[in-house]
């Protein structure tokens, strides 16, 4: 492994139980926030190749340069935007927005990094159309400006947003993160309807981590 990695996340060290931490990096199109690193294809490419070998293999090299970087979490792959907002600020890094061929590319993406001995982190779940209030914000006099909330009914959010989620889960993703946004009112990360389809309906017994 390498030293000193740009993690963006971490959990520390236990030396007594001889456990070394826990280094989340990103991003899904090459190791952020560091030097001497690759610049791989954005999601968007690499699903529009319709190349499952490719996709498998690019997973691959990014496994292996996260490792050789020191980074133990790859927080990707990622298919938290499905398009439906056309200037999202993140849907070149998605897998866009057919979520058959989304879930193909995420279980390529998650069996190719893991295989390089890194943990992917799939994201963002769920509904994260948009990076504008993607996040609550408090003004300088104290006014709370809550995150937008994506509105989506039960049948478009099982079958267009978790359905990339389902094929990740059985790819074996070790962990997912949850996004910003509200989803229906709520915080996807702490909405029950939502995680309840990922530990209930899809049998997800791993990670659940915030953006």
């Amino acid at each position: 492994m390498g030293t000193s990695p740009a993690c963006v996340g971490s959990i520390g060290a236990i030396p007594r139980l001889g456990f070394e931490g826990i280094c989340f990096s990103d991003g899904p199109a090459g190791y952020a926030r560091s030097d001497l690193v690759s610049v791989f294809a954005s999601g968007i490419t690499v699903a529009a190749s319709w190349d499952v070998d490719l996709m498998f293999s690019c997973g691959v090299a990014l496994g292996e340069e996260f490792r050789g970087k020191g980074a133990h979490f790859h927080l990707g792959p990622s298919s938290g935007p499905m398009g439906c907002h056309a200037v999202g600020g993140r849907n070149w890094e998605s897998f866009r927005p057919d979520p058959y061929l989304a879930g193909v590319a995420m279980n390529a993406s998650v069996l190719g990094i893991q295989s390089a001995g890194v943990q992917a982190c799939s994201k963002h779940y769920i509904g994260n159309e948009q990076e504008l209030q993607c996040t609550s914000t408090v003004s300088d006099d104290g006014t709370v400006t809550e995150a937008i909330s994506s509105n989506i009914d039960n049948r478009t959010l099982h079958e267009l947003y978790a359905w990339p989620f389902a094929n990740a889960i059985h790819a074996g993703t070790a962990g997912i993160m949850c996004s910003d946004n509200r989803v229906n009112g709520l915080y996807a990360c702490e909405n029950s309807a939502t995680l309840s389809i990922l530990k209930e309906e899809l049998d997800f017994r791993r990670y659940v981590v915030s953006d």
